[in-house]
């Protein structure tokens, strides 16, 4: 009986040790990346690849937070049954048939599906489909997480500065404020 008992546990024991977990891949860990990168990300720096005058001031800058306000552009980072990439932005709106007429400002945006690349160093943004205005609402050209877990974000917008409408490459760093959506 004894030994019986202990052939028993034996077997049980081996069973057990030699059946192997299934590995999560680090860019499948849904509860790791929702602690990780799930939130709002508010702007730290915003810059542009040439200087641009939106505010018409007469003066250029390549610094794009000291041309208008971003304070309420932001970025979600939405991680769950899917993975889900929202970034906003003022977009301008003219006075038709005024010249010299106010800009004014309203924060757009779009959704866009994602996956993170094996080795978590990027974010690979799914085109939407194509209801989506890609002159308004571009498709990033890269999605980058930098050290701390920011994202840097490049994109071709379509700005409007003193001279007119131009299609100029912004590159976005953005910061997680909270991960209450």
């Amino acid at each position: 009986m004894r030994f019986t008992t202990l052939l028993s546990a034996l077997l049980s024991l081996l069973c057990i040790s030699s059946c192997k977990k299934s590995a999560i891949a680090a860019n499948e860990d849904v509860k790791a990346l929702y602690e990780r990168f799930h939130g709002k990300y508010k702007i730290v720096n915003v810059s542009s690849s040439e200087a641009v005058d939106l505010n018409g001031d007469g003066m250029a800058s390549t610094n794009l937070l000291s041309e208008i306000d971003l304070e309420n552009s932001l970025l979600e980072i939405r991680i769950g049954s899917e993975y889900v990439f929202i970034q906003t932005w003022p977009e301008v709106y003219l006075s038709p048939g005024v010249p010299d007429s106010v800009i004014h400002y309203a924060n757009q945006g779009v959704s866009r599906y994602f996956a993170f690349d094996n080795a978590i160093q990027q974010l690979n943004v799914k085109p939407e489909n194509p209801t989506v205005d890609e002159v308004r609402f571009p498709m990033p050209e890269s999605v980058l997480i930098k050290q701390g877990d920011n994202i840097e974000v490049t994109i071709n917008k379509r700005l409007y500065t003193s001279l007119g409408w131009k299609i100029i490459k912004v590159v976005t760093l953005y910061k997680r404020y909270t991960m209450i959506m």
